[in-house]
């Protein structure tokens, strides 16, 4: 039943309790005259007594038609106090929100989203206005900050990190504001909202951590070479000046001690740039069975200097999958080119790939018949610097790097890197790739390749 929107002065006075005793002011009237009359008469008997009590009682039971009014008009203001909680930021604010650059939310005073811009989408994920804000930052710095500037109307600042899916950091403006409102009432009125920015300090703080991460890790292991080249030098300068065939071997070592620094800051600066960019998913199509291909034809004079067989099964269906060209590439260099280095005693490296499904994405393994490697090293060998046999590293020159950048870059495109070994029986290093997406066709060749590819 509709209602009039407006509250008169009379439909508020029903709304008040003593009202309900009125409104049955006839039944005790009724009551009370019959009960002085048979009184007055003297011949009150049971009979009479159990009559008036049944009218009494039929009278209690016909609810009055102000008492319906009445809770019609609780039920209007109940609505009309909940319309009042419920405020919406109008048109104009929500464009001016949606503009901004940065990820912005807007809470209103009781903590909940009011809306979101397309910024916070895509960086913070899906938050729906109508939730709380402590169910999406259950940090208690953010939730404390949240509820002071709600509480005071003063404005905050502070650090929050985000540490799944990888490690984010961001600083976090807390404003209070007032704008007009939509109600879902009648009428609009201001209210006060925060607004919440999210500035993504990740590359920043990555940039930090690289300077002190470089710093540290190239002092630690460009001393051995440097104070190779050091001594050598000073020996060519004094006893070895005249000596033509210690020059010639002294020069010979301190060339590849060069070519071992100049490695080790290579593989430094290529482990900082992708941490640099772990946070952002890439996205280009890219056709394993080619790109496999066209790194095992780059691998194919290092495995015939090694005396090893590529032996690759590649699927015949196209294998696409969501990545950057030049970082897998860079993660199948690593780990053929370790197969054919550290197995080479086994005399075959098998490369395959398997397209996967809808349940189990594209898988590349990578399996030697070398040495293997012991059960305690594997945990630890995509460490950086880590080596399970220093010696033959350094003889193959190695930089203890290789594995440490390949878990970076799988981490990236949220691939997962297996080892499975057994000691005298080789090592096999699969790559799995997340499951299948609708991806765009790849036109960058056939997957056919020219190196043991079996029939």
């Amino acid at each position: 039943m509709p209602v009039d929107p407006a509250l008169s002065d009379a439909e508020t006075e029903n709304v008040a309790p003593i009202k309900r005793l009125l409104d049955q002011r006839w039944v005790l009237i009724v009551s009370l005259g019959g009960v002085l009359a048979f009184w007055m008469r003297g011949d009150l008997t049971p009979a009479a007594g159990i009559l008036f009590l049944l009218a009494l009682w039929a009278a209690a039971m016909v609810e009055p038609v102000a008492s319906q009014r009445r809770r019609q008009l609780a039920v209007l203001q109940t609505a009309r106090a909940v319309a009042r909680q419920s405020t919406w930021p109008n048109t104009s604010t929500k464009r001016v929100v949606a503009s901004l650059s940065m990820p912005s939310i807007l809470v209103d005073r009781e903590g909940i989203v009011r809306f979101s811009n397309a910024a916070t989408r895509s960086v913070l994920g899906d938050i729906k206005p109508g939730q709380a804000m402590s169910l999406h930052f259950r940090q208690r710095d953010l939730v404390g900050a949240l509820n002071r500037v709600l509480a005071n109307d003063q404005p905050e600042q502070l650090e929050y990190i985000e540490r799944f899916p990888v490690e984010r950091w961001f600083n976090v403006a807390l404003s209070p504001l007032r704008f007009d409102t939509e109600n879902t009432g009648p009428a609009s009125e201001p209210s006060r909202f925060l607004l919440v920015q999210f500035q993504d300090l990740s590359e920043q703080k990555r940039t930090e951590r690289m300077r002190v991460d470089f710093i540290a890790n190239a002092s630690h292991e460009l001393r051995t070479p440097l104070a190779s080249l050091s001594g050598f030098v000073e020996t060519l300068l004094g006893p070895a000046k005249d000596d033509e065939t210690a020059r010639a071997r002294f020069l010979n070592i301190m060339r590849e001690q060069s070519q071992r620094m100049s490695r080790l800051i290579d593989d430094l600066l290529s482990l900082s740039r992708i941490e640099m960019k772990a946070h952002l998913r890439p996205t280009d199509p890219i056709e394993l069975g080619a790109l496999i291909g066209h790194v095992s034809d780059t691998l194919a004079p290092l495995a015939r200097e090694n005396k090893v067989k590529l032996d690759l099964d590649i699927s015949a269906q196209p294998v696409t999958v969501s990545g950057a060209q030049d970082e897998l590439v860079q993660v199948f260099s690593n780990l053929i080119e370790n197969a054919i280095k550290y197995g080479a005693s086994g005399g075959l490296v098998e490369i395959v790939l398997a397209a996967g499904s809808t349940e189990t994405g594209p898988s590349v393994a990578i399996r030697d018949y070398g040495p293997g490697i012991a059960s305690e090293h594997v945990p630890r060998l995509t460490e950086r610097f880590y080596r399970a046999d220093v010696e033959t590293s350094r003889q193959k020159q190695g930089t203890g790097l290789g594995l440490a950048i390949v878990k970076h870059i799988l981490n990236r495109h949220s691939a997962a890197l297996d080892i499975a070994t057994e000691t005298g029986k080789g090592a096999t290093f699969s790559v799995g790739f997340p499951k299948k997406i609708d991806l765009p066709p790849v036109e960058n060749g056939s997957n056919s390749v020219s190196i043991g590819k079996k029939p």
